[in-house]
């Protein structure tokens, strides 16, 4: 369980990084829609640095390939094992396993 939070912490992170890239980049776009005053341009440049270091933390929670492909043969192994689920529900609403 514990060798499970790593990767679903660094799959959230990334995740999150992605859409605050988006949100800055709608941010940007949506000051670049006027005319560009200084405060504004000053606000870009703090847009445009955060959007770097948003770029680089993506880069950094990107998964490895061999994580990608664990996790592959993990789904893999539950597409097999899931048609079980209604196979056993069915089983049990018609009272198998009981006494």
């Amino acid at each position: 369980m514990a060798a499970a939070i790593l990767p679903l912490t660094l799959a959230i992170a990334h995740h999150l990084l992605v859409f605050a890239l988006l949100g800055v980049l709608v941010a940007e776009r949506t000051l670049v829609g006027g005319q560009l005053a200084p405060r504004r341009i000053r606000q870009l440049g703090r847009l445009d640095a955060i959007y770097g270091l948003l770029a680089v933390g993506i880069l950094v929670f990107t998964p490895r390939p061999d994580d990608v492909r664990r996790v592959g043969r993990f789904l893999s192994a539950e597409l097999i094992i899931f048609p079980l689920i209604p196979a056993f529900a069915a089983a049990m609403a018609m009272g198998y396993g009981l006494p």
